[in-house]
């Protein structure tokens, strides 16, 4: 899967979710569906919302019909992490790349 011009293998895509799904665990952060008509009324609510994406994130990958879809997920999940001040920039790039290639 190519995100930004770097290929993200798919043991790499679950290595990301589970860490993702560990993060939102971690700060007993449950997962809500947001109706996609609606604004989305606060920053908990958006983050629920990612975390409910990671389930069907998960089913995506693998599937060479899925890797479009699933890097611009996984783009909208790493940007309201951005947004609500819980990484860098720089960590979410370096998220997504493999350990040899950011030591």
């Amino acid at each position: 899967m190519d995100l930004g011009g770097t290929r993200m293998t798919d043991r790499k895509a679950r290595e990301v979710l589970r860490m993702y799904r560990k993060w939102f665990r971690d700060r007993h952060i449950p997962k809500r569906i947001m109706d996609h008509d609606l604004v989305c009324p606060s920053a908990g609510a958006a983050l629920k919302h990612c975390h409910n994406m990671l389930d069907k994130m998960e089913k995506m990958v693998g599937v060479a019909e899925d890797k479009e879809k699933f890097a611009r997920w996984l783009g909208f999940i790493q940007g309201i992490l951005c947004v609500c001040e819980h990484f860098t920039l720089k960590q979410l790039r370096d998220h997504n790349r493999s350990r040899s290639r950011h030591r």
